[in-house]
């Protein structure tokens, strides 16, 4: 029975980790920081014209007047349903709660030459239901996340000819997270109903630094001006996530009397993070127009194993080492913006913008790792989005953004009860998709 409890336990803190680091966006991690750039599907960073720079493209900067901030509310609305295979259970469906991620940015030009930028993000979220009687409750019934990213830049540029010129730029961040799991732990080989685990895991005593460059090129064509934009965002190299396992309901072990877990005992779990390079193309045919082109790519592959340690209902200490086997993954984009102005007054320049724009992205894990945790696959994004500038002090944006994951299958044995022959739980059909809205307000000085 020891070594089922143990394997129950190590199950629950990988997900309680797996969950830190998958929400959405190739699997993982979050990119809807701005609504401007959502309407455009992230096709972003070749434009980078507003203090969501500091995530696009810190590079853009370089290009604001004066002083500008934004908040960002953007309400991530999921939907995932569950068909089970035969022998499986039921079909289930999540309880679908929404997420609302919010983040801020801001940018001052210190001289011509020289800006800063300040951000706060949240690159990882998650948040998932699944119920306390599904047949997957001993691999996840709930899990949420919540990671923070605090982004502080420096830009300068260098113009050697009108709407020509390559701007540099670099910064770095804090990092950390919290996560929260609660799963079922199966006593029916006991004859006693489902123990329950909960697992809450952070670093918040931990300092986690990242660091980040960016340049942008703009050329000129005749009338037709051109941006490549080159961005590099470093991962976290080794997070390490502290807290607590509690177990309620918990049976006695029938020969020692001693329950088979602890009410409570000391969990950690290190893993790292992977970074991101992002490269852009940005055409204006002619003034009002802007198209972009963009690609992210995110190594994975860093994430082979994760190293988990806790002790059992006896206090021994336990080790043991998840596999995730991810792969590298890529992110495609194209976006476009129409500027339209009332006059030739420049409070009124782009006095209201139309955007839209699609994107193709590419999970890290394949099927062999496939868990209700996050049943993640590759998807497709389309987006739309307006923007409004009534007078040069205030700027509004909208945007809505659709994403389609394909049918993930889950035919493994992640899950399954060994004591009672290998038998998987949860193989079936997941499907997914998700409804993003969001709002930016800018204020200019």
């Amino acid at each position: 029975m020891r070594s089922r409890v143990t394997g129950a336990l190590a199950a629950a803190l990988f997900l309680a980790v797996a969950s830190a680091q998958d929400a959405r966006g190739a699997g993982f991690s979050l990119q809807d920081f701005d609504a401007k750039s959502l309407g455009m599907s992230n096709a972003f960073s070749a434009t980078a014209n507003n203090s969501s720079a500091n995530y696009f493209n810190p590079a853009g900067l370089s290009f604001i007047d004066g002083m500008e901030g934004e908040g960002t509310l953007t309400l991530i609305d999921p939907h995932q349903k569950y068909k089970a295979d035969a022998g499986q259970g039921a079909n289930e469906t999540a309880s679908e709660t929404p997420i609302l991620v919010p983040s801020l940015f801001g940018v001052a030009e210190l001289t011509d030459w020289l800006h800063v930028g300040l951000g706060t993000f949240v690159p990882f979220g998650l948040s998932i239901d699944w119920g306390k009687l599904w047949s997957g409750r001993y691999i996840i019934e709930q899990a949420s996340i919540q990671a923070t990213e605090y982004n502080a830049n420096i830009a300068t540029k260098f113009q050697f000819a009108p709407d020509q010129y390559i701007s540099l730029a670099g910064g770095g961040s804090i990092f950390s997270a919290d996560a929260e799991f609660i799963a079922a732990v199966d006593q029916s080989a006991l004859g006693q109903p489902d123990a329950r685990a909960k697992i809450k895991v952070g670093n918040d005593s931990n300092v986690n630094l990242k660091w980040n460059v960016g340049t942008m090129v703009a050329l000129k064509f005749a009338d037709t001006k051109v941006r490549l934009a080159f961005t590099y965002r470093d991962g976290v190299h080794g997070l390490t996530l502290r807290g607590r396992a509690e177990f309620t309901d918990v049976a006695e072990n029938p020969v020692t009397h001693q329950p088979i877990l602890p009410a409570s005992t000391g969990a950690r779990a290190t893993t790292p993070l992977p970074g991101e390079f992002r490269g852009g193309i940005a055409i204006d045919p002619i003034e009002p127009l802007t198209i972009e082109l963009d690609y992210r790519y995110q190594n994975w592959s860093v994430m082979k194993n994760v190293d988990i340690s806790f002790k059992d209902g006896q206090g021994a200490p336990q080790s043991n080492v998840i596999h995730f086997n991810f792969h590298d993954a890529s992110f495609v984009a194209l976006g476009a913006e129409y500027r339209m102005n009332l006059s030739d007054d420049k409070d009124l320049k782009d006095f209201l913008s139309f955007r839209a724009g699609a994107y193709w992205d590419e999970s890290p894990t394949t099927m062999e790792n496939i868990s209700p945790a996050l049943p993640d696959n590759d998807r497709l994004g389309f987006s739309l989005g307006v923007g409004f500038h009534p007078i040069k002090a205030i700027s509004i944006d909208l945007a809505y953004l659709a994403v389609d994951f394909k049918t993930c299958t889950k035919r493994n044995d992640i899950g399954a009860d060994k004591v009672l022959g290998g038998n998987p739980r949860a193989n079936g059909e997941y499907n997914t998709w998700a409804n993003l809205f969001s709002i930016t307000i800018g204020l200019r000085f």
